[in-house]
């Protein structure tokens, strides 16, 4: 079995997160006996230092060659990717937003879906069976998939069993071939959804995306956003201490680590 790691996403803290994927996700299946892994990467990368508004952080305009060394990365100018999915915006912002943000979420949210579509269209030319999705932002806390008894489904979509919000959770999943195109091509669906729902909600959105395919919240990966600068999202945290003894115990360790807002 053949197995893509697809890393696509706004390129920020990579640094903290890149290991963690490597040690909880590729170099997991990599042990694993008949699991042919590889790594691809689709990145959003601004030419100028970002300041983003909506999260008090200042992307900085340098990414470190030493990173990216050696893995199939595909670097997209951020100018270029805000422009070819202005005029969507445009017309979605009609439509309002759904948390209040002058327009930031929605405009991030569709950059996100432009980078993740020609992440999807690079996938469709590898030969993966199964495509592992993740944000290249999210700090992995534990393994992907039990060393013993590795099951990967080729016949449905897996995404995490939290955070779904009456929707389905869209920061990782694990994805059979077959359904390349509706997972990674769901901004070709943005018009239709907000005629039939209203504002664009991600979360929304990638369940009713996915709404004609099998599809299981079922993955128990915890996954916490991490800022630019190496800053833990503080939601992330107050989530995982609410979810019992052992990720209380981890939400400790992190705080005493890193930063968080």
């Amino acid at each position: 079995m053949k197995v893509v790691i697809a890393i696509a996403g706004l390129a920020r803290s990579l640094e903290v997160c890149l290991p963690s994927i490597d040690r909880n996700i590729s170099g997991l299946l990599r042990i694993s006996p008949g699991i042919d892994v590889s790594q691809s990467l689709t990145l959003s990368h601004s030419a100028t230092p970002l300041d983003n508004q909506r999260t008090g952080e200042d992307l900085p305009a340098a990414l470190d060659p030493e990173l990216l060394r050696s893995r199939a990365a595909t670097l997209l100018p951020l100018e270029g990717i805000r422009e070819e999915s202005s005029a969507l915006f445009s017309r979605a912002l009609r439509k309002g937003e759904w948390l209040e943000g002058s327009g930031r979420n929605l405009r991030n949210y569709l950059e996100f879906l432009t980078v993740l579509k020609k992440a999807g269209e690079s996938l469709a030319e590898e030969d993966g069976d199964i495509i592992i999705f993740i944000r290249p932002d999210l700090l992995v806390l534990d393994r992907l998939i039990p060393l013993k008894g590795i099951t990967l489904s080729k016949e449905e979509v897996l995404t995490p069993r939290w955070g779904k919000f009456l929707g389905l959770n869209d920061r990782m999943a694990i994805i059979p071939r077959q359904f390349l195109r509706e997972y990674f091509g769901r901004i070709d669906t943005v018009e239709e959804f907000i005629s039939h729902h209203g504002p664009l909600d991600p979360e929304q959105h990638l369940a009713w995306a996915l709404r004609e395919i099998p599809s299981k919240s079922s993955l128990s990966t915890e996954l916490v956003r991490v800022r630019a600068g190496g800053v833990l999202a503080e939601k992330d945290l107050e989530r995982l201490e609410t979810s019992g003894p052992f990720r209380r115990a981890q939400a400790k360790r992190l705080r005493r680590t890193f930063q968080t807002r």
